[in-house]
């Protein structure tokens, strides 16, 4: 299992420098839409790795390509996923791991593009006084993270690169919203969790907070989801989602300053974590092998621990619907089938 999850690691890698992941899609509609307006719900949570979606609808940017959005805040991709299936939005946007965990279960969902990844937004957060101050030092101590997430998968996978076996670390499955406080209270030595709830972690414990990164542990694929059906009966929202998505990217492209402030003030980060946190997120509409490759590592360990009871890995070009991200730029899409 170690050798082999290395071994993925190392391949998502080179797929990510071969496909270019700082490319982006200049879409600048030549005149405001005039057609009739959609309305969409997109289900999506606070956070840093989002920001082409809320800056979509700050900016204006939605309604030029005749798209009226409205969101479904979450508090999780497992969450705004749900949503979706529940019929309480159109679109998701959720990391891999809900796909992967939902594609035991139903074949009735795709990903349409991938909007935005990132090497830094699971991060490990601990306190001065329990002596962690690197990654080694993880060993022998208690962990709270949120379980079946892919702050879990973080962790497991920070583990194998450095040589920690799971059975020397004690991993406490806390809920994301209560892991900054259990932190505080001593609960648990360290947190593993998503940049929201790092942000939050830092803010109450001031000094005595110790953040931890380790961008070589996982790749974020963050990406717009929707029922198979929403797609084919309303092939046009999804080509107009994406391009609205390519002119937010290129927007924060260019007024970063701006994009940032505006992040800090919506949802009260630290501007200090979301400076640093900046460079490691890479803004840009594609479909490449990456995906395939880290949903299956995701799936291999899930099954090895026992998070399912699937035995099988899905095939997960099945869970790929390039049609929409092909009209609109077929050179972003480069999955192998």
């Amino acid at each position: 299992m170690a050798a082999r999850l290395k071994m993925i690691i190392a391949l998502c890698a080179v797929v990510l420098v071969a496909a270019g992941v700082g490319g982006y899609l200049y879409l600048n509609p030549s005149a405001n839409y005039t057609g009739p307006v959609e309305r969409i719900t997109i289900a999506v949570s606070e956070g840093l790795v989002e920001a082409p979606i809320f800056i979509g609808s700050q900016e204006g940017i939605f309604s030029k390509y005749g798209l009226e959005v409205s969101f479904k805040m979450t508090r999780s991709g497992k969450q705004s996923l749900d949503a979706v299936f529940a019929g309480e939005a159109d679109i998701a946007a959720v990391s891999e791991i809900p796909v992967m965990f939902n594609s035991f279960k139903r074949d009735d969902f795709s990903v349409i593009s991938v909007f935005t990844r990132t090497s830094s937004d699971v991060q490990i957060v601990t306190r001065k006084d329990t002596g962690i101050l690197s990654k080694k030092d993880l060993k022998g101590s208690k962990v709270g993270t949120f379980a079946g997430s892919s702050a879990e998968f973080f962790l497991d996978s920070l583990l194998v690169l450095e040589n920690i076996p799971r059975a020397e670390v004690e991993v406490v499955d806390i809920n994301p919203g209560d892991l900054p406080a259990a932190l505080a209270s001593g609960e648990v030595d360290a947190i593993a969790i998503w940049a929201t709830q790092v942000n939050n972690a830092v803010n109450l414990l001031q000094d005595d907070s110790v953040v931890i990164k380790a961008p070589e542990a996982y790749t974020l694929n963050f990406s717009l989801v929707a029922m198979n059906d929403y797609i084919a009966s309303n092939q046009e929202i999804p080509k107009r989602l994406i391009r609205a998505i390519g002119a937010a990217t290129e927007f924060i492209r260019g007024s970063e300053e701006i994009s940032r402030k505006f992040l800090v003030d919506r949802f009260g980060f630290d501007a200090g974590l979301v400076n640093s946190q900046w460079a490691g997120l890479e803004f840009g509409l594609n479909l490449d092998q990456s995906l395939i490759l880290t949903l299956e590592s995701e799936a291999r360990w899930a099954i090895e621990n026992n998070l399912t009871d699937a035995t099988e890995i899905p095939n997960y070009l099945n869970y790929v619907d390039s049609g929409p991200l092909e009209a609109v730029n077929p050179s972003r899409v480069t999955i192998i089938r």
